[in-house]
Formats: C-alpha cells, sequence, structure tokens
C-alpha cells in the first residue's frame, strides 16, 4: 500500500510546526453545514480543522462536518473517491446532532485508493451527519458527493463485438456480480488479447486513473477450476507472474490490474483495493426498455410502453436515458441530452 506518511504533506508540516491555521465554519459538530442532493459535488476544506468527533476506523482526525438530507428513499454513498488528493476518512451516522448519541450508519478509510466510501440506505426527508476528516490528521482541499452507487461511472461499446461495458463504484466481487445481474448483465467475459486491451484501456482506465476491477473469472464452485460467471467457456486467461496462488485459501476472484491489464486472484473483499465492477452486455435492444409494468424491465419487444418510459426518463434526466454522444452509435457519453432522445427515437422507429 500506498506510505500514508507521505500524504499529509506542507500542510501537515505546518499543523506540526504550530502554525496557527485559520478553523474552516463547519469544523464543529454544532455547525454542521447543510447540503442536499445526489451527484452534487460539495466542497470541503478540513485545513486547519481540529478532531471533536468519534474515530470510528482508520485513525479519523482533523474533521468537518455536514449535515446531508435525503430527498429520495434508497441505497447512496457518501464518497470522496475522485474528489480530494488527501489520505480521507469519511463516517455517516443516523440523523443529525451530537455524533456521540447517535447510530454510526458506516465508517471508511480506504475504499478507492486513500479515499473513503460509505454505503446506506437513505430515507426520504431524514438528515445524515457526514463526518470528512485525514487518515492520522491529513488536511486537504477538495470535493465529495452523494452518489448513486448503481449509477455507471462509464458506459463504452466495443466496436469490435457490439457489447456495452460499464463500470461502477468499488464493492465486494460477489455484490459486482449481483449488481451485474440486476441490470441485465455480468462481471466481464473476456476471450482474447484484444478485448482484454480494450477493457483495460477504455473501461478500468478510461480517465487515465490506475484502479482495480473485477472480472467475471472465479473458483468458488471448484479450487482451482476457474470459470466465467457468464457461463461463457474459457478461452483466454492473463495471469499476472505467479498467479493464480489462492494466498490463505480464500482467493476465488479474479481483478484485472489497470496498470499492465494483468490477472490476480483475491478473496471477495479484495484486500481493501476497493475493486470496481466491469460489467458487460451483450448485444440489446435501445429500444426495449420497459414491459408496461414502469419498472424499466425489457421484454423482448418494441412497443408504446417503451417510448413512454423512455420519455419519462429523458424527462427526468435519469442516467438511464444516456444512449448516445452524438455520433448516432449508441455509446453513453454520462449526459442526458438530445443526441439521446433522437438516438431513442430512430432505434424506436426501427424496432430495435
Amino acid at each position: 500500500m500506498q506510505q500514508r506518511s507521505k500524504m499529509c504533506g506542507a500542510l501537515g508540516l505546518l499543523a506540526l510546526s504550530g502554525v496557527a491555521m485559520a478553523q474552516p465554519a463547519n469544523d464543529n459538530w454544532a455547525d454542521a453545514r447543510a447540503v442536499s442532493g445526489v451527484g452534487t459535488a460539495f466542497d470541503t476544506d478540513n485545513v486547519g480543522a481540529v478532531t471533536d468527533g468519534p474515530s470510528n476506523c482508520g485513525l479519523m482526525a482533523s474533521d468537518v462536518w455536514f449535515c446531508w438530507t435525503a430527498s429520495a428513499d434508497g441505497s447512496v454513498s457518501a464518497t470522496t473517491c475522485n474528489g480530494v488528493g488527501y489520505d480521507s476518512v469519511i463516517s455517516v451516522y443516523d440523523g443529525c446532532g451530537d455524533p456521540a448519541t447517535l447510530a454510526t450508519l458506516g465508517c471508511n478509510d480506504d475504499s478507492c485508493g486513500l479515499q473513503s466510501r460509505v454505503l446506506f440506505t437513505a430515507v426520504a426527508g431524514r438528515s445524515y451527519l457526514v463526518q470528512i476528516g485525514g487518515f492520522n490528521g491529513a488536511m486537504g482541499t477538495g470535493t465529495w458527493q452523494v452518489a448513486d452507487p448503481n449509477a455507471p461511472l462509464v458506459s463504452v461499446t466495443n466496436p469490435a463485438n457490439g457489447h456495452r461495458y460499464t463500470m461502477h463504484t468499488g464493492r465486494t466481487w460477489t455484490e459486482a456480480e449481483a449488481l451485474a445481474v440486476s441490470l441485465g448483465g455480468h462481471l466481464v467475459t473476456i476471450n482474447d488479447a484484444a478485448e482484454n486491451e480494450f477493457v483495460r484501456a477504455s473501461v478500468l482506465g478510461f480517465d487515465g486513473v490506475d484502479r482495480r476491477g473485477w472480472i467475471g473469472f472465479n473458483d468458488v464452485a471448484s479450487e482451482g477450476n476457474f470459470v466465467w460467471s457468464s457461463g461463457e467457456a474459457a478461452s483466454f486467461t492473463n495471469w499476472n507472474g505467479g498467479e493464480p496462488n489462492n494466498a490463505n485459501g480464500t482467493e476465488h476472484y479474479t481483478e484485472m490490474l489497470g496498470g499492465s491489464g494483468a490477472w490476480n486472484d483475491q478473496p471477495d473483499g479484495g484486500n481493501g483495493f476497493g475493486q470496481v465492477p466491469i460489467i458487460e452486455y451483450g448485444v440489446t435492444c435501445i429500444a426495449d426498455v420497459d414491459d408496461g409494468s414502469g419498472t424499466g424491465t425489457p421484454d423482448g419487444g418494441v412497443t408504446i410502453d417503451d417510448l413512454l418510459y423512455y420519455l419519462g426518463l429523458f424527462a427526468d434526466g435519469n442516467i438511464r436515458a444516456d444512449v448516445d454522444n452524438g455520433t448516432f452509435t449508441g455509446t453513453p457519453d454520462g449526459g442526458v441530452t438530445i443526441d439521446d432522445l433522437l438516438y431513442f427515437l430512430s432505434r424506436y422507429a426501427d424496432g430495435c
């Protein structure tokens, strides 16, 4: 793991030397900053902050506070991933007030590199206290957000096979495969070196960040006999040197290393590296989005139900309405614009 001692930097040295730094306005839990919204980046700055809350994990210190209010029921994640440059720690409490009197919903130190993510279930209208600090007092500035943990971080179509791939926030391999199935796919099956490189460069490393990702290869059913969760036959492997080694007898799941694309076996929890799910979907009918139930369940046909359901998604700005980037190739771009509507209507008119 990276050396934490390098992460405090000049700010930490100033603090140790006794140089006074102004305290943030939300340094104390009683002054928690009120925020709301999902997918909105909130500024955070713990430079000069003191510690006035519990350290539930990761040697939490130099904390600042937020009171986030949910607008809808559902699973969410409070995260600093890709938002701050220091070694962060985050805790979430049920309610806003004195954290000593509140139930802790979760605490995390390193979920995505040295940044943090806590999953919890929100209830509409309820407020939650969010404590953000640094490991051993690390300080810095940046952003954090409450995010939909199932929204894709990237969605891209491979022109070689017509399959779509998405990447999502980190979780266990078992949780990742369950998410993939719920979305109509499986953790990625890799059939050759070209697909392996496409997944590494265009999905796992789409933004230049070196991260680790779960793929569908596993030997849960029979030690040493790796199979794809999709049920496809295994015709290609790309193991790192000396792998798989089943360290401690618990490594039954496969990760891809972002730097090289090589594979390594890991336990279900991933040894704290915050592996992200890489999900693959077969060639799909873009226009088949609902079976008339209003739940977004495709039924193998294209009817007025699909059009009505999609128009609702588009009007709400729902990320599921993101089906094209203006190229008319069916490649999502992370936003919902008129390009998506025009592409969907074209596919609907064509019957798929």
